[in-house]
């Protein structure tokens, strides 16, 4: 892959979170035509919160990738440091991709679950959570010992 379908790439990871964005704005939108009923509930201020996270982090990777785009060498770094064999074997033994995709997932039907029974919904927040909070660790541990 060279540097210009790399750059393609970012484009599209720029526009995925400028659909977000598009999301979050048309959720704020609707708070405004939605009654208290609905606004006054749990899930929706989770679900508030859970979208304004996501896009914080959006936030910070398109301004990592905004500053690659105008610079080659910077490019080229974020390409080297994506590709990194090293750290692409440390995150598979901390089970990185798996476990992001669960733990969203988690979160997801935790916001769900708040619509019938809140202990549920915190009990699976809290265990998605956890389970980042402990592959972060392995992660950690791995790079210090290889």
């Amino acid at each position: 892959m060279n540097l210009d379908q790399y750059r393609l790439i970012i484009h599209r990871r720029m526009n995925a979170f400028r659909a977000g964005w598009l999301f979050y704005l048309l959720l704020v939108g609707a708070v405004n035509i939605a009654g208290e009923r609905i606004t006054d509930h749990p899930a929706f201020s989770g679900l508030m919160g859970f979208v304004a996270g996501g896009l914080l982090v959006g936030i910070f990777s398109m301004s990592k990738f905004h500053r690659a785009l105008k610079d080659d060498a910077a490019l080229r770094r974020l390409y080297n440091a994506e590709h990194d064999e090293r750290m692409q074997m440390i995150r598979a033994k901390a089970g990185v991709p798996v476990v992001l995709i669960l733990s969203v997932a988690m979160i997801g039907a935790g916001l769900i679950a708040t619509f019938f029974n809140m202990t549920v919904a915190m009990t699976l927040v809290f265990a998605a959570v956890l389970q980042m909070l402990v592959s972060l660790a392995i992660k950690f541990w791995c790079m210090r010992t290889m």
